[in-house]
This record gives structure tokens, C-alpha cells and sequence, in this order.
């Protein structure tokens, strides 16, 4: 799994949200008292209707593009584990 940096690219998407997008591991940073914590989410970027651009979280939160979208600083995309027999 390779995390990526929103700084770098976000993931790609449809033009809407009617069609879903790939489930993604999503890295929020910040500082607090004691130093940079790390919070993991489930979660898709989604392109609705009209342009706006969300992080759907997997909590039933969504970030959006012009208010709290900067919290996930990296995503990666969630690879299934390989079958052997």
C-alpha cells in the first residue's frame, strides 16, 4: 500500500456521485498538547453535481471541498488480500 498526499493528487472520480467510487484509507493529522496525532478513516472522495468535493467518511461525516476537506492530509487505496491455496 502506497499513501499518497493530497498535496500530490486526489483520487480519481466519476463527474457524479450517483456512481460510487473505490473505498480508500484516509490519514487525518493534526497538533495537539502533546504532539501530531493520527486519526484512520474508511472512507471515498466523492464529486457531486455542480462541482462541490467531499471526503465521504464511512461514519456518515462528510469534509467538504470549501470547510474541513484539508483534514485528510494522505489517502491510499484499499488493495483485497491475495488468494493463495
Amino acid at each position: 500500500m502506497k499513501w499518497i498526499s493530497v498535496k500530490d493528487r486526489l483520487p480519481e472520480q466519476t463527474d457524479t456521485i450517483l456512481e460510487e467510487g473505490d473505498d480508500l484509507l484516509l490519514c487525518e493529522t493534526g497538533e495537539g498538547a502533546k504532539g501530531t496525532y493520527y486519526f484512520y478513516h474508511v472512507g471515498k472522495f466523492e464529486i457531486w453535481e455542480g462541482g462541490g468535493k467531499c471526503w465521504n467518511i464511512s461514519n456518515g461525516e462528510h469534509l467538504w471541498f470549501d470547510a474541513d476537506f484539508n483534514r485528510i492530509t494522505h489517502w491510499a487505496k484499499i488493495e483485497p488480500p491475495e488468494v493463495t491455496e
